[in-house]
């Protein structure tokens, strides 16, 4: 279902989505047919958990899909949420009405021609990542752990012992039968543009909100900037202050240096200090000095960020199934 990580403050509670049917969640059978139902299999999920669990008010934080999904609850049932965190979300922009593929992808009788289109058809397709690694059997855990040692352990700094456990999880929870990881051809079109973009959605937003991408994330921020912009002249055009804001940290977009799409793996110090300035105003002084020691005894990482936007255009034009298998992997 959804994860719960240790409240910042009595009264508050700071979610990390594990969204239902994926992750450590149960895996219950997905029939959703279009965006409505798919959203509505997440979110009601966290309405029924949060009214079970006496849960008042929470302070949100999601990432990726996750934070397209976090963003619908917040819409939906405002007078639950107290601040919404979004990292790098999914689904805040549509796909360009001028958008075109990569020029050596264009022709559709060339052999990368014919892999794009197919990586294309793939993710309508349903093929997600879970049913590649599922329809391999026996093979499938050792193709999830060189995915894992090529793309998390040098440009994400993990040891080998951090390595050998993220392998282990990630290919436990592909494995399980497929449920939620299904929503994805009904939320996002392929290469991960939204089906019903959040960016005019957001303007009807009543809460606080801070946006974090990574600093070369390959998930870009402009339509997020679009959306708070508008947002802030509806705000103040209604009197809420000349800042627009709810809370300082409202309406914010910070970006974490040297990272990518996981800002949160690749410099979880700075990552960790900028979710305490998010959520400063909802909690005492005290406990956010707290977080910012905790955040101070990690180490900053210096070196290239992985997962850039840069990297994933030219992987597509490489290798276009592996990378939408990448870009899905992601969500």
């Amino acid at each position: 279902m959804f994860r719960v990580l240790k409240g910042l403050t009595e009264g508050f509670n700071l979610f990390s989505v594990d969204l239902l049917g994926t992750g450590l969640s149960g895996r219950p059978s997905f029939k959703a047919t279009n965006t409505k139902e798919a959203e509505d299999f997440f979110v009601e999920s966290l309405e029924e958990w949060r009214k079970q669990a006496g849960v008042n008010k929470v302070m949100l934080l999601a990432h990726s899909l996750g934070g397209y999904l976090a963003t619908v609850y917040a819409l939906r049932y405002p007078d639950n949420v107290a601040h919404l965190v979004l990292v790098s979300p999914a689904g805040i922009g549509g796909r360009p009405a001028e958008w075109q593929p990569p020029e050596q992808l264009r022709n559709p009788w060339t052999v990368r021609g014919q892999f794009f289109r197919f990586a294309m058809r793939a993710w309508d397709w349903n093929w997600t990542p879970g049913v590649f690694v599922r329809g391999m059997g026996p093979w499938g855990r050792g193709w999830i752990e060189r995915y894992c040692r090529n793309r998390f352990k040098q440009g994400h700094h993990m040891n080998e012992d951090e390595v050998s456990r993220f392998e282990n999880y990630v290919y436990h929870v592909i494995a399980q039968p497929g449920s939620g990881e299904f929503a994805l051809r009904h939320l996002l079109a392929p290469l991960a543009w939204a089906k019903v973009p959040l960016e005019d959605r957001l303007l009807d937003l009543k809460v606080p909100v801070t946006f974090i991408y990574g600093e070369e994330d390959w998930m870009q921020p402009e339509p997020a900037q679009r959306a708070l912009d508008k947002l802030k002249r509806i705000r103040q055009g209604k009197g809420e202050g000349e800042q627009g804001k709810l809370v300082e940290s409202d309406l914010s977009i910070v970006k974490t240096p040297s990272s990518g799409h996981w800002p949160f793996i690749d410099q979880p110090s700075v990552f960790l200090q900028q979710v305490a300035e998010a959520c400063g105003p909802h909690i005492s002084k005290e406990e956010k000095q707290a977080v910012v020691d905790a955040a101070n005894a990690l180490p900053f990482f210096t070196g290239p960020a992985e997962d850039t936007a840069e990297e994933m255009a030219a992987d597509m034009v490489e290798h276009p199934i592996k990378t939408e298998q990448k870009i899905a992997s992601d969500m």
